[in-house]
């Protein structure tokens, strides 16, 4: 059965009311009282786009998904296809007190280990949120990019917290970077992302068939992760089970 959702607010509290002068059933969303005609077809999509996202999200392959849903693997594939997203700066209300980040950079790889994908990863320790996302190799100018990709205010006053890679001291201001061992505890909170990424990305999984074979493909599974991630924690105002 097609799961129809409102389109502006993708509630599925909707009533029928009537039809169009060309027989196409309207309806009314009850939760923001919006007014639209609905098109089976594209409800269709909608609803198959919904499902092979929501499921890209827990660990599955897209042969797995196409399992599941029935869909054909190239379906799938053109369905999770990378579309442009907002900066994760774009996407977040800035802390008011003083951020205090964690940072740390993950090992991946896309069609063949020869060919590595560092992912640079600021957290928020106040809130747990990801606030920058950078990808490529594991020099400085990585670092730069992942720099850059925080908001901008961050980087006039946030605190941030590293291991002694020796891109971070080229990079953060020496006024803003401390440079601690684990055993201090102050990347902690970046360390257990990192576990959880690994285990909720099935391209990120060592030793697996799962692995990426495009780039682009890559850090936009990673992406919507990270997006999902930060949408649970705002929606639920602390860190729920990922």
């Amino acid at each position: 059965m097609i799961g129809i959702r409102c389109r502006r607010c993708g509630s599925t509290d909707l009533r029928k009311n009537g039809r169009t002068v060309t027989g196409q059933q309207k309806m009314h969303c009850k939760e923001c009282n919006f007014y639209s005609s609905l098109d089976i077809q594209q409800a269709q999509r909608d609803e198959q786009h919904r499902q092979v996202m929501h499921l890209a999200l827990e660990r599955l392959s897209q042969r797995a998904i196409a399992r599941i849903t029935g869909l054909s693997r190239m379906t799938v594939a053109s369905l999770l296809q990378p579309k442009p997203l907002p900066p994760i700066a774009e996407t977040i209300r800035p802390l008011q007190e003083r951020p205090i980040l964690a940072i740390d950079e993950v090992w991946s790889f896309v069609d063949n280990k020869e060919q590595e994908v560092w992912i640079w990863v600021a957290l928020e320790r106040q809130t747990r949120r990801i606030v920058g996302l950078a990808f490529g190799d594991r020099s400085a100018e990585t670092c730069k990019q992942l720099w850059e990709s925080l908001p901008p205010d961050y980087r006039k006053r946030a605190i941030c917290y590293t291991d002694f890679w020796a891109a971070y001291q080229a990079v953060l201001p020496a006024k803003r970077h401390r440079s601690v061992g684990k055993e201090t505890g102050e990347t902690a909170h970046i360390e257990r992302f990192n576990n959880t990424l690994r285990q909720r990305c099935a391209n990120l999984v060592r030793k697996t068939l799962s692995f990426s074979k495009n780039v682009l493909l890559h850090q936009f599974r990673i992406r919507l992760f990270i997006d999902h991630y930060n949408r649970r924690i705002e929606r639920f105002g602390f860190l729920p089970s990922v």
